[in-house]
């Protein structure tokens, strides 16, 4: 139990007292800029909501990923059923949108409907919104914002979040974090080779579509690989519905021919589902552990979680680590909303190229800290966009 407790005493009460400030002093909200958000959201929704209604024949209000593959037969999308009982539904989705126009327009759909009620659960109230932080959000231990729900914004629709007067934004963001994190522990040389000279994802895009544009892809590629979906399945989703078995062949194919040139990626996710077949848990840096609740071999969903819980795990404290530092180097005023495996701060005008550098090194320094051998980048852009 010293990991954990020093998990808790360094790293989740610090952490905790960061954002407390922030639950305190709440986030400014440009009224005009909810307003408009929110009109142009709800029409998304609604051109979204009558193609939807136009392909199943009646309206889809009720449809979410847990009951949509209920609902996919006769759709362009029917190819789907297979993966609906599946935990990553929505990730397939993501997949699959370039080849099903059902697909494209359900992910329109649910996007437009979490995104609406975020914005009418900030309201149309004062000039600031009062989210809670819970630090410890999930099982993983990443940070989930909550009532609401700011995380979940599209980028496009996050411009009503405005700095103090005074002070502008600026948006730090771990490129490639968790290949970095698996590249690390995995210990695999090429892979750590390949992170540290190339972006991974460009070069598996590359690989699959020989387009360096679908980067997007690749990712959504790689990240479901990482977790345990298979090949066969994330071939037949980039394939779609209309391919042939020689299609769907080339696209395994060449996720093979790419994955198989790190051999010690494959062989730690095996060492990890080993570790949790014998001990009944996995546990990430400092304890984090995830317990099995069965017993015998491990179901499908226990050995997709198995390497998530150690990467994603691993990669929160790392990300926690970082926010705690920059607190200190900034104020933790300064510290507005943390994003995935990002972070939003406030600077003034006059402290902004300094902190572009200092905040930049300081979170690649904690990366390195953690993850001996990684070369970190850390990209500095725009948290909204039009």
């Amino acid at each position: 139990m010293k990991g954990e407790l020093r998990r808790f005493l360094e790293i989740e009460m610090p952490v905790q007292e960061v954002f407390r400030k922030r639950e305190f002093l709440g986030l400014p909200i440009d009224r005009k800029q909810w307003s408009e958000t929110l009109e142009r959201v709800r029409s998304e929704k609604y051109t979204a909501y009558r193609e939807l209604a136009q392909q199943i024949g009646f309206s889809p209000a009720s449809l979410n990923y847990w009951n949509v593959g209920e609902h996919l037969k006769g759709t362009d999308a029917e190819y789907l059923v297979e993966f609906s009982d599946n935990q990553s539904l929505e990730h397939y989705f993501n997949l699959a949108q370039h080849q099903s126009k059902f697909a494209k327009t359900f992910l329109m759909f649910s996007d437009a409907r979490r995104d609406e009620s975020t914005l009418i659960r900030i309201g149309p109230g004062d000039d600031c919104v009062y989210p809670t932080f819970e630090c410890f959000g999930t099982v993983t231990g990443r940070i989930i914002v909550t009532n609401p729900p700011l995380q979940t914004l599209k980028k496009r629709h996050r411009s009503m979040i405005i700095p103090e007067p005074g002070k502008e934004f600026l948006y730090f963001d771990y490129c490639q974090f968790e290949p970095g994190v698996f590249a690390s522990l995995a210990g695999d040389e090429s892979f750590l080779l390949l992170y540290n000279t190339e972006d991974v994802y460009v070069s598996l895009a590359v690989a699959i579509f020989n387009d360096a544009a679908r980067r997007l892809d690749a990712k959504r590629v790689f990240l479901g690989y990482m977790y345990g979906m298979s090949v066969a399945g994330l071939s037949r989703m980039l394939a779609g519905p209309t391919a042939d078995d020689s299609m769907i062949a080339d696209f395994r194919t060449a996720i093979n021919r790419f994955f198989d040139r790190f051999p010690a990626l494959w062989e730690y996710r095996r060492t990890v589902q080993s570790d949790l077949q014998q001990t009944g848990y996995v546990s990430s840096v400092l304890g984090n552990r995830r317990i099995r609740l069965g017993s015998g071999r491990l179901s499908a969903k226990e050995q997709q979680w198995a390497l998530s819980q150690r990467i994603q795990g691993t990669a929160s404290l790392i990300f926690k680590d970082a926010l705690i530092q920059i607190s200190k180097l900034i104020g933790s005023e300064n510290v507005f909303l943390p994003m995935h495996d990002a972070i939003l701060v406030q600077c003034t005008e006059l402290e902004a190229d300094i902190q572009r550098e200092a905040v930049s090194k300081l979170m690649k320094d904690t990366f390195v800290r953690w993850c001996p051998g990684v070369r970190p980048r850390v990209s500095i852009g725009a948290y909204a966009s039009e």
